[in-house]
């Protein structure tokens, strides 16, 4: 851990404080303990570069932690970004979706 933190020391790393639910992390239990695990760490650089950026913290489906969505606020170049995972047809009714949802 403390190479870790070292390291974003050296590099002089700034997290990005999200909105959104508090906590990123759930144990997942009747009482659970929460905490914040996840985070976004930029360098001075990269924020002057993204101003209006903002993170949030979105609804955790199935696991127990929270994905977090980063948001540049920048609209130039705006390129759709789509990466298929092969492992995705591994998954059980995959391809039944594929068919329901896409266009003739």
């Amino acid at each position: 851990m403390e190479v870790f933190n070292s390291f974003i020391s050296d590099v002089a790393l700034r997290e990005i404080h999200s909105g959104g639910s508090r906590f990123t992390w759930t144990n997942k239990q009747e009482s659970p303990i929460q905490s914040v695990l996840d985070r976004i760490l930029a360098t001075a650089d990269w924020e002057l570069h993204y101003p209006r950026t903002t993170v949030k913290t979105l609804l955790r489906v199935g696991s127990d932690h929270n994905p977090l969505l980063l948001d540049t606020g920048n609209t130039n170049n705006v390129k759709p970004n789509f990466r298929f995972e092969e492992a995705w047809m591994t998954r059980e009714g995959f391809k039944e979706k594929v068919i329901v949802k896409w266009p003739k």
